[in-house]
């Protein structure tokens, strides 16, 4: 990778984190296993650790990529309607909250729109939802 990640996604856990855990952890598990159990019980425990961890290593991983679905910057992208408008500005029904948003645009009441950016406690919105046709 160059380093660049997507700004909707979180940075996640570097590689060399995982190959840091496995080059330590492992070993030490291992040897523990083959000193306390017989040599071939200890393989069999050692490689179904190996798989499990392995497997909750790629879990954890994929939902660390996830982009971020809670708290404000969930809001840009989605669609709300508007309740009330005071020129620029505007009250906003999101998700079933109420926010308080402002328009470079000029809106009607009742019509949706869709939110471009958070500014504060302020939403930044455009005319135009989900069945908008181009």
């Amino acid at each position: 990778m160059d380093g660049t990640r997507r700004p909707d996604r979180p940075p996640g856990i570097p590689w060399w984190y995982w190959l840091v855990q496995v080059a330590t952890g492992f070993p030490v598990w291992g040897l523990l296993l083959f000193l306390l159990l017989d040599w071939t019980v200890a393989l069999l425990v050692y490689l179904v650790g190996t798989v499990l961890s392995l497997g909750q290593a790629y879990i954890v991983g994929r939902a660390l990529q996830q982009p971020v679905r809670t708290g404000i910057e969930a809001l840009v992208g989605t669609h709300g309607q508007v309740l009330e408008v005071e020129g620029p500005r505007c009250l906003v029904k999101v998700r079933g909250e109420l926010w308080r948003a402002v328009t470079e645009q000029p809106i009607a009441r009742g019509p949706e729109v869709t939110i471009l950016r958070v500014e504060g406690a302020t939403l930044v919105v455009a005319p135009g939802g989900p069945c908008r046709k181009a």
